[in-house]
Parts: C-alpha cells; structure tokens; sequence
C-alpha cells in the first residue's frame, strides 16, 4: 500500500497523530538495523553534552503529559 504526502496531509491532525505512531510502532527495535548520518550523531553528541553538564532544564514524563493535555484534544477511537 502507497499513501502520498497530499493524502497525508488531508487526514485531521488526530489521524495524522495516529498513523505517526502506528508508524513508529513498526520501526525495528535492533539498533544496529538503523543508521544516523554524521550530523545527526553531531546533534544527539551536542544535547547529550548539554545534559550531562547540567545547563539544560528538563522535565519529568508528567510534566510533559500535563502540558499536552492542555494544548491537545485526543479522541478515543
């Protein structure tokens, strides 16, 4: 099955939501089966650098989860 970018893009934001994660549900859990180019691996060096030497703030899961549900409407399907 083929679905294109314009059919993508008509879904509603919820259906685009749900695809992405049914999507990522089915990317292969081996990492040695997925690659990163050099300037990924510069960036994820980059932010690990920033949080092992403290000058980034982070937050808990719960955190994260309370502020989506103030901004996301989700629809039980």
């Amino acid at each position: 099955m083929t679905i294109s970018m314009s059919e993508i893009n008509k879904l509603s934001v919820s259906e685009r939501v749900i695809l992405a994660e049914k999507i990522w549900e089915n990317i292969p859990e081996k990492s040695d089966e997925l690659t990163l180019n050099s300037s990924h691996m510069k960036e994820l060096d980059k932010r690990l650098d920033k949080l092992e030497s403290g000058n980034i703030k982070t937050v808990t899961w719960g955190q994260v989860k309370r502020k989506l549900k103030k901004v996301v409407v989700v629809n039980d399907y």
